[in-house]
């Protein structure tokens, strides 16, 4: 059999794998954040909405709005864009505060030339993530005083475990953790 003829088909099989690997990195993205969100939830402080949501093979979209349970006076709006790929899922987004009239009142005007930014990895394979957080300078301005901010970046890692819940022994996951 000659070379040229095993071409096509080693090709072939090589974008079947990519696209059940893109499509494997997709699912877990959203099973992942699903499983956040609902975590977040059941901790009984937040309410948590997911407003929209555009999932897709390659890349996806949504919104998200936090507030606290009790009160409410503020919520986050958290806007998102994820590009999955193979190994890795690369997302960013805005977050956009938003205060209730009560507390608008109480702090007076805010003013920011931009909106904060956050930029975050989930790692497909080992459920590992890396969140960065960077605010642009703002300021607080109430009762003629004055609070500058001027800016600022934060970054958060975190593990998640692939264990079932009812099988979190030691022979069988790497943490042991009942």
């Amino acid at each position: 059999m000659r070379k040229e003829r095993l071409i096509v088909p080693v090709l072939a099989v090589i974008a079947v794998l990519w696209v059940v690997a893109q499509l494997f990195s997709s699912v877990l993205f959203e099973r992942s954040l699903r499983q956040a969100l609902d975590d977040l939830a059941a901790r009984g402080e937040w309410r948590v909405t997911r407003t929209e949501s555009d999932q897709g093979w390659l890349s996806s979209k949504g919104r998200l709005i936090l507030s606290p349970l009790l009160g409410r006076p503020w919520r986050l709006e958290l806007n998102y864009t994820a590009r999955h790929g193979i190994l890795s899922t690369d997302v960013e987004g805005i977050l956009l505060p938003r205060l209730d009239t009560v507390l608008q009142q109480a702090l007076g005007e805010v003013s920011a030339p931009s909106v904060p930014r956050w930029r975050g990895t989930y790692h497909t394979l080992s459920g590992q993530s890396d969140l960065g957080l960077a605010l642009a300078p703002f300021v607080i301005q109430q009762n003629g005083r004055e609070l500058a901010v001027r800016g600022g970046r934060l970054r958060l890692e975190g593990a998640k475990s692939w264990c079932l819940p009812k099988r979190r022994i030691s022979r069988y996951c790497k943490t042991g953790i009942p």
